[in-house]
């Protein structure tokens, strides 16, 4: 049974409780002052995700790599670098 956008729009919010999520496009940028990581995903790849639960699943795979190697990455700079600020991810 497919699932609703808002209900697999819930579920991301669900796994990855320290991001923001918001539906939109590219051309979307705001800030997200109480999380680290924000991710702008596009409607269209919402609802595949909704429709389809292989297309889901490989798209949360893909943003937990994207948080892993953000996180690698902002390890091994926080040692020269204090704050690297906010980081915005745009799936589309």
């Amino acid at each position: 049974m497919a699932r609703t956008v808002r209900e697999c729009f819930s579920a991301l919010q669900e796994r990855f409780k320290d991001v923001n999520f918001a539906v939109g496009d590219s051309g979307m940028l705001f800030p997200y002052p109480h999380k680290e990581n924000a991710f702008v995903i596009d409607k269209n790849i919402l609802e595949q995700m909704a429709e389809d639960p292989k297309a889901a699943k490989e798209y949360e795979q893909q943003i937990a790599l994207i948080l892993e190697i953000q996180k690698a990455f902002s390890n091994s700079l926080n040692k020269e670098v204090k704050d690297l600020g906010k980081k915005l991810i745009v799936l589309q």
